[in-house]
């Protein structure tokens, strides 16, 4: 693992796999890749990052629920051998997907929730973090307008 000779067979010429493995070029394109130097954040943009696992079907789904099979067993393996695999060990939290939505989508009532909003956190609250593309948000704004025009020609 450290290089030069096996003490077992006496063979010489292992190279260092430590100083081969995390050197620094190595360890810079990994932090690159990650988004941690240049803090770019770029792990966030994978499809694997803060996937919901729990909807049946999904392949990352599978992947996710494979990759916890493996992780219990190596760590089963390296606590049988006397190691302490407490650190390595990982869980998968599964539960359902949850919205946050306290209104329907296309409805009237959403509409309404919508023009009254006077803040992004009131929208996003509303919404459950809906694009502010969305169809109920320009109607929203619609609505809004009229009710201004309404009232100058009140007044």
């Amino acid at each position: 693992v450290f290089g030069g000779t096996d003490p077992v067979t006496g063979r010489p010429g292992y190279r260092n796999a430590f100083a081969v493995a995390f050197n620094k070029a190595k360890n810079l394109g990994a932090w690159a890749k990650v988004g941690a130097a240049p803090l770019t954040e770029a792990c966030l943009n994978s499809e694997k990052a803060r996937h919901e696992a729990g909807v049946d079907g999904d392949p990352l789904v599978a992947m996710l629920r494979n990759m916890q099979l493996h992780n219990d067993t190596c760590c089963l393996l390296l606590r049988r051998r006397g190691y302490s695999a407490d650190l390595l060990s990982a869980k998968l939290d599964e539960r359902e997907a949850q919205t946050n939505e306290v209104t329907e989508p296309n409805t009237k009532e959403r509409v309404e929730a919508l023009a009254k909003a006077t803040t992004h956190g009131e929208r996003f609250h509303v919404t459950g973090g809906s694009h502010c593309t969305s169809d109920d948000m320009f109607k929203s704004e619609m609505d809004n307008r009229r009710r201004g025009c309404s009232r100058r020609f009140e007044e």
